[in-house]
């Protein structure tokens, strides 16, 4: 009869431990870490060798439009968690240190040129194609510089910025 109750008791035991193993709340990130879902955050896709071809702007009369144009595909590379591409920033600088005015696409500017395509899903790589004109008043080589934000799932902003050399 002893060895009974002691079996029932070890019985009922390992039950209830092993019911609380199931109940237990598993706190993801808290003890944790996982990989950034911003990798790889800028990279130019077709320019070989990081640096960019301007073309000529035909027609092109100063101010209105400007003689130069740098297109390109600014690439964003999704993790382990998705992103959505909130802002883009470029502009050109001189030699002379003389710079254009930016170009920014905000969230509701690159929703209304991409649409829903500015979201790139898990491990997934979203293409953006750019283009940005320039020349009025800069002369020589130029270097682009870019600013991309991107946001994850939990609403953390990742930026990243390049610069890259147009001859």
């Amino acid at each position: 009869m002893r060895t009974a109750i002691t079996s029932a008791i070890a019985i009922v035991a390992i039950g209830c431990l092993s019911s609380g193993c199931y109940n237990t709340p598993t706190q993801i990130g808290a003890a944790m870490t996982s990989p950034s879902g911003f990798t790889n955050e800028l990279n130019f896709v077709g320019i070989g060798s990081s640096v960019l071809t301007r073309q000529n702007v035909s027609g092109a009369f100063c101010p209105t439009v400007q003689p130069f144009s740098v297109p390109f595909t600014l690439s964003v590379t999704a993790g382990a968690v998705p992103l959505t591409l909130t802002q883009v920033q470029f502009h050109v600088t001189d030699p002379f240190s003389v710079q254009s005015p930016p170009t920014i696409f905000d969230n509701a500017s690159l929703t209304r040129v991409f649409g829903s395509a500015t979201t790139v899903g898990t491990f997934a790589v979203g293409a953006f194609p750019f283009v940005h004109s320039f020349g009025c008043g800069l002369n020589g080589n130029v270097i682009l510089h870019v600013s991309a934000t991107a946001t994850d799932h939990t609403g953390t902003s990742h930026v990243s910025t390049m610069d890259v050399p147009v001859r």
